[in-house]
C-alpha cells in the first residue's frame, strides 16, 4: 500500500534544526518545492547539514530545486545528497552553490516545465517509479547515491545540443546540469542489472554498481565496442559527505571519474576524466567514442567511502558523409555529427592523396549534428572522407 504525507513547509524545518535527535520522516522519496534562509548564515550551515545527515541516515531520496530565477536561495537547492533539479529553459540561478562549500554545480538535472516548483516532483516520481522496480528485483540500488547516479547519466541531451562541460574540474553543463530528465533511459539502465567492478571480466553497455573507493586499487569497469560500433556515453558517481552527530563540520572525500582506453584488462590512457575537487558528483558524457576497448575508473584520495555509479552507452554507426553529384555540382551531406566540433572535409582521386578541401564547425551560429557542403568540380571521379579526433 502506498502512502503520500504532506508536511507544512515550517514545521518540516524546524523538525529538521530542533530535532535533538533529526526525527525519521515516513516514505522513501521526499519533495521539496519550497524555498527559504536565514539571515545567519552559521542557522542556514548547520540546517544543510543536519538535512543532509539525515537524508543520509534515512536512506531518504530527496529532491531539492532551485528557485525560479534571480539568485540562488540558500535552503534546499545547497544540499549536498539531494537532487537539485532546473528547468531545461535555464529560468532558475545560474551562480552554483552558496553555502557550506561554494561553486559546487547545481542544478544536478532540468526538466521541461515552467517551474522549478514542478521539476522537482516530476524528478522525485521518476525516482518513486525506479523504486518500485528496485525493491523486488535490484535490492543493491536501494541507495540514494546509487539511485541519483541513474538519474544522472540517464539524463538526455537530446534537446541540449549545446551542452559541455567548460573543463575538467566541473563535472556538468554550466546551465542544464547533467542534462534532461530521461525516465526511458533511467529504467533502461537499472534494469541492465548490478556490474560490479572487475579487472577480468567486461561490464555491459549500461549498468550500475553500488561500491566502496580504494586508494591503491582504484574501481574498474571494462567495456568493448566492436567493429562498427560507435557509442555516446554518459556515466556518473555520486557519494555523500560525512557529518558527525554534532553537526559542528562536515567533511567531503574526493573522489574522480576517468574514462580510459584500454588493451584487454589494461587501462591505459586518459580519454576524459571528471575531476572536481568541491562536487560530491562526477559526470562524464561523450558522443562517438570509436570501436575499441575502454576502462571507466573510480579512483579516491579516501579509502571505503561508499559510492553510486551508473552509465550507458548508447551506439550507432558514427558520423556519415554521403555525396550527390548534378553535373559539375558536387553536394555533401554530413549527419552524426557531433555539435561543437570541427571537421574537415578532405578529397582525392586516387584514395591515397587527401587533400583539405574546407572546414565545417557544426557551432559557429546554433549547434548543430548535421551539414552540407557545395564543391564544382569536373567530369573526373572524387572521393571524399572526414578528419576529425573523435
Amino acid at each position: 500500500m502506498s502512502e503520500l504525507h504532506v508536511w507544512w513547509a515550517d514545521e518540516f524545518a524546524g523538525e529538521i534544526y530542533y530535532g535533538a535527535p533529526i526525527r525519521s520522516f515516513p516514505g522513501s522519496v521526499q519533495n521539496h518545492s519550497w524555498v527559504g534562509e536565514n539571515a545567519d548564515d552559521g542557522v542556514n550551515t548547520e540546517f544543510l547539514r543536519r538535512f543532509d545527515f539525515m537524508v543520509n541516515r534515512d536512506h531518504v531520496v530527496a529532491t531539492t530545486p532551485l528557485n525560479n530565477g534571480g539568485a540562488m536561495v540558500k535552503w534546499l537547492a545547497n544540499a549536498y545528497h539531494g537532487i537539485t533539479p532546473g528547468l531545461r529553459n535555464g529560468n532558475h540561478p545560474h551562480t552554483h552553490s552558496n553555502l557550506d562549500g561554494l561553486g559546487r554545480m547545481k542544478p544536478d538535472i532540468v526538466v521541461e516545465e515552467a517551474y522549478t516548483s514542478l521539476a522537482s516532483p516530476a524528478v522525485a516520481s521518476v525516482a518513486t517509479l525506479l523504486l518500485d522496480a528496485i525493491r523486488p528485483g535490484f535490492p543493491e540500488a536501494d541507495d540514494p547515491r546509487v539511485l541519483k547516479a541513474i538519474l544522472l547519466s540517464g539524463a538526455s541531451k537530446q534537446n541540449l545540443l549545446g551542452w559541455k562541460r567548460t573543463g575538467t574540474s566541473r563535472p556538468y553543463d554550466e546551465v542544464h546540469g547533467a542534462g534532461e530528465l530521461n525516465v526511458l533511459n533511467a529504467y533502461h539502465i537499472l534494469a541492465a542489472g548490478r556490474q560490479a567492478e572487475s579487472s577480468s571480466v567486461y561490464r555491459s553497455l549500461r549498468g550500475w554498481d553500488r561500491a566502496t573507493s580504494s586508494i591503491a586499487n582504484p574501481r574498474r569497469y571494462f567495456f568493448k565496442l566492436l567493429p562498427g560500433q560507435w557509442g555516446t556515453i554518459s556515466a556518473t558517481i555520486t557519494w555523500h559527505r560525512t557529518i558527525p552527530g554534532n553537526y559542528a563540520s562536515s567533511t567531503l572525500a574526493n573522489l574522480n571519474l576517468h574514462l580510459k582506453n584500454a588493451s584487454g584488462f589494461s587501462a591505459g590512457a586518459t580519454v576524459d576524466e571528471s575531476i572536481s575537487a568541491v562536487d560530491n558528483v562526477e559526470h562524464l558524457f561523450l558522443r562517438h567514442l570509436p570501436p575499441g576497448d575502454y576502462a571507466l575508473e573510480v579512483s579516491a584520495g579516501t579509502p571505503n567511502v561508499t559510492y553510486g555509479i551508473a552509465w550507458e552507452v548508447q551506439t550507432n554507426s558514427g558520423p556519415q558523409l554521403t555525396a550527390q553529384r548534378d553535373g559539375s555540382q558536387i553536394t555533401l551531406s554530413l549527419a552524426q555529427l557531433d555539435p561543437l566540433e570541427t571537421y574537415t572535409i578532405e578529397s582525392c582521386t586516387d584514395l591515397e592523396n587527401w587533400q583539405p578541401m574546407t572546414t565545417i564547425r557544426t557551432a559557429d551560429t546554433t549547434p548543430a549534428t548535421t551539414a552540407t557542403w557545395q564543391e564544382t568540380t569536373g567530369a573526373e571521379m572524387k572521393f571524399y572522407r572526414l578528419n576529425w579526433t573523435p
